[in-house]
């Protein structure tokens, strides 16, 4: 009979473990979006008022924001100024494989950021930084649509789901 109450808690344990696991990533993505959404702002602002290489800008914006964002930054600034590839798009490429536990939509964007780094004038870049940003919004949107339900949603069906597997083995 202990032995079936100590499975039984450990089931409980692990499904509702995994929904406030979900719940945590859902935070994390939301978080890792709005540090690009800075770091892209931040950009802006840097290829406005002083036009520095490409290399130097990004790591100047690593260095105002943090978490797996700003390290992503930092390692694209050593790639990129290594000069091993022939653009940015491809240097952004290789440095998300080394970090591909970034969130989806983080990942999505930083690659399409990558695309359009270095390739067009101030004016270019700038317009495409801002087409970055507001894709950062919107993902930023998806996501906090309906937050509270959902972060709640998630912990509650992996707390039901591990109730209902102890029902089913016992």
């Amino acid at each position: 009979m202990i032995l079936r109450i100590v499975g039984a808690v450990i089931i409980l344990a692990c499904c509702g473990g995994f929904g406030f696991y979900m719940a945590a990533e859902h935070k994390r993505e939301e978080r890792c979006l709005r540090s690009l959404e800075k770091a892209v702002e931040l950009m802006i602002c840097e290829l406005e008022y002083r036009q520095p290489p490409l290399p130097q800008l990004i790591q100047t914006v690593a260095f105002q924001i943090n978490g797996p964002v700003s390290a992503f930054f930092h390692a694209l600034a050593q790639r990129l100024q290594i000069q091993e590839d022939e653009d940015a798009g491809a240097a952004t490429a290789k440095v998300l494989k080394d970090f591909s536990f970034l969130p989806l939509h983080t990942q999505l964007n930083l690659q399409q950021l990558g695309f359009s780094l270095g390739r067009f004038s101030l004016s270019g870049q700038v317009s495409c930084l801002q087409g970055a940003v507001q894709l950062c919004q919107r993902d930023l949107r998806s996501l906090e649509k309906d937050r509270d339900m959902k972060l709640r949603s998630y912990r509650t069906l992996g707390l039901c789901a591990g109730a209902a597997l102890i029902i089913l083995f016992i």
